[in-house]
């Protein structure tokens, strides 16, 4: 499901096909643990090719866990069709 280039602090995860209801638990403790040891978390959307309701709340859900604990997740995408360049918690 992702690919993984490690750096010191950060940690570039490039999601890949699909993030569901299906799968998004299993992703979300993944990417938890990657960013317990990294202060800062990439998420490079660019191969991703769906992206539901369970998955867009992951990734917010993410990034707001993060700040709360002085981290970061930066999410981005090439792509035109994958919408979600920017999830921004409700208090920005």
């Amino acid at each position: 499901m992702f690919h993984t280039l490690p750096d010191q602090e950060e940690f570039i995860v490039e999601l890949k096909g699909q993030i569901t209801y299906a799968n998004s638990f299993e992703i979300q403790l993944d990417l938890e643990m990657v960013l317990y040891h990294f202060e800062t978390l990439i998420l490079d959307l660019s191969d991703l090719k769906y992206l539901d309701k369970a998955g867009v709340k992951l990734l917010s859900g993410l990034k707001q866990k993060a700040r709360l604990n002085g981290k970061e997740v930066i999410i981005f995408s090439d792509q035109e069709e994958v919408l979600l360049l920017n999830i921004r918690n409700p208090s920005e």
